[in-house]
């Protein structure tokens, strides 16, 4: 309103609201000069018809007067308004002049029948709007007395002043229309002003939201542990909060701002040089003595890049301690498994030995003796090679691999070690080839094909079907048996060494199979399925090494 920018631009900084101050003074000065314009039109049709009536007293001049007024105070007001110390004290002016001259015009034109009533309702809506409401409601007080005033006297016609003369039906005719427009044009006003004040409500409390939302997004920023940085496209700093700031050693918010990417943080520089700027990227970086783990994002409407970095060298510290922990343990489980796994042959020897060297053992036993020497040396030679094997094992020379030969070769030799099984090869492993080292996948398919063999022993019917199959986590070889199952209490770590279901097993033909699936970029899962049996899956390579047989 009016009355608030009037204050307000009495203040030292008012040059905005001295430029909001003319361009009202303009609306009012504009509309009049329309208004104006637009009267000037009848002038030209004064000597015909029901013009000639309704102005017949233009020839005395009253008319011209009021136009000559009309555009004489609109010159005066747009070059004098600098000069009035009250803006308030202007615009009432400019009211009192406005509505003056309405009177006037209505007064030559025919008083409550005049065509022109409908300025006072440009006024009142238009002064209602810069002043206020209580200013529209005088205003409307003062025209309908005005016009029942008027209605009076061209009815009781005492001094014959206003023209037309009219009967008491005809005068509460206009001044009831009249009314009716004046109260109409106050409820559209009322109405204005109360959607106003709803929207300037809801306006403020979205204000007041963003601000407290913006107040709480910079006290976070400067919260974070973690270093943030937005870089616009031509690698200049337009964001930093303060944990960045100390990890670049400044303490000078403002002096940074703009300051280039390779001059705070020149590792991070060349990580962000380095990304395509399409899609999230994380990473680590050194700067000096410390390791960053770092994240950039682009962000919309090519504002730049968000940079999120943290120090996380003792998080790197704690993990490196954290596998020598776990390579310390698992040498020493392996140990103790490879301690136990050679007790038992250890003890038959020493047990045949010490008979051996009795003189009255017999021939025959001496025989059967060196017999048992010579097969518990056998399967410590065994279980050494094989542990051998899964700590220390070949380095893999992936090439492609028909996968299917690959079976044929595992089953030749294990058809006449389990002539009772029926092994199914299906047909959709048929061209399907695989970037994987030929020994090494033979070695795990022999493995797992040969657990699933034994597994079958007892079953009516045993039988071994192995397929081509794909789950979320990719496409896998699945070896499925109709035997009993995984022991539930074993299931879990079936993988585990020196963890076997059988008699005689040593425990790491899994561990070494999942060992190698390792070393070809692959992964290897053992479950039981829904209604009998268990299934191994060996994943397809990853990286883009699976390669499919044109056909």
């Amino acid at each position: 309103m009016i009355q608030e920018t009037a204050q307000t631009s009495r203040s030292p900084g008012h040059t905005h609201i001295r430029d909001d101050l003319r361009q009202r003074v303009s609306l009012v000065c504009f509309f009049r000069l329309i208004f104006l314009v637009l009267l000037v039109l009848p002038l030209t049709l004064s000597g015909t018809g029901e013009a000639a009536n309704l102005l017949k007293i233009v020839r005395e001049g009253h008319y011209i007067a009021f136009l000559v007024a009309g555009f004489g105070l609109t010159l005066f007001f747009l070059l004098s308004w600098r000069r009035f110390s009250d803006i308030l004290f202007f615009f009432r002016l400019q009211l009192f002049a406005d509505f003056a001259l309405c009177v006037y015009l209505v007064l030559i034109t025919g008083g409550v029948t005049s065509y022109f009533f409908f300025l006072f309702l440009g006024v009142i809506f238009l002064y209602g709007r810069l002043l206020g409401f209580k200013t529209a409601k005088r205003i409307s007080w003062a025209t309908g007395i005005l016009f029942l005033a008027m209605a009076l006297l061209q009815h009781l016609q005492p001094i014959k002043l206003l023209y037309p003369p009219l009967e008491a039906r005809e005068a509460l005719y206009y001044l009831v229309m009249q009314f009716i427009s004046l109260l109409l044009i106050g409820s559209l006003l009322r109405m204005g002003y109360a959607n106003e004040h709803r929207l300037l409500y809801e306006l403020d409390q979205k204000q007041r939201q963003l601000q407290r939302s913006e107040q709480l997004k910079g006290k976070v920023f400067d919260w974070m542990n973690s270093g943030l940085l937005v870089v616009d496209p031509q690698g200049s700093v337009s964001v930093i909060n303060q944990s960045a700031l100390q990890m670049a050693g400044m303490n000078d918010y403002p002096a940074t701002l703009g300051t280039s990417l390779h001059d705070l943080f020149p590792s991070l520089a060349d990580l962000w040089q380095e990304w395509d700027k399409s899609s999230h990227y994380r990473t680590e970086t050194r700067m000096e003595d410390r390791i960053l783990g770092a994240t950039l994002a682009p962000l919309p409407e090519e504002m730049g890049s968000l940079l999120l970095f943290s120090d996380i060298t003792q998080i790197k510290a704690l993990q490196e301690q954290v596998k020598q922990m776990e390579k310390m343990a698992g040498l020493g489980e392996l140990a103790a498994g490879l301690a136990h796994e050679l007790k038992n042959p250890l003890a038959g020897i020493k047990a045949s030995l010490q008979l051996l060297r009795q003189d009255k053992i017999p021939s025959d036993q001496q025989a059967r003796l060196q017999h048992v020497v010579q097969k518990d040396i056998e399967r410590m030679d065994n279980l050494v090679k094989e542990f051998l094997a899964f700590a220390r094992p070949a380095e893999a020379v992936p090439e492609v691999t028909e996968i299917r030969d690959a079976l044929r070769s595992c089953l030749d030799n294990l058809g006449h070690l389990h002539p009772e099984v029926h092994f199914e090869i299906d047909p959709s492993l048929d061209g399907v080839r695989w970037f994987w080292d030929p020994e090494q996948l033979q070695q795990i398919l022999m493995n797992l094909l040969l657990n699933a063999a034994q597994a079958c022993d007892g079953s009516a019917d045993p039988a071994v079907r192995i397929s081509l199959d794909k789950d979320p986590n990719g496409q896998y070889l699945a070896i499925r048996d109709n035997g009993a199952g995984l022991d539930r209490e074993k299931e879990k770590n079936i993988f585990d060494p020196f963890v076997t279901t059988k008699k005689n097993g040593s425990g790491l033909g899994l561990s070494i199979a999942l060992r190698l699936a390792s070393q070809n970029g692959s992964r290897l899962a053992l479950h039981n399925c829904s209604a009998y049996g268990a299934e191994a899956r060996l994943y397809a390579p990853s990286g883009g090494k699976q390669q499919e047989k044109e056909i």
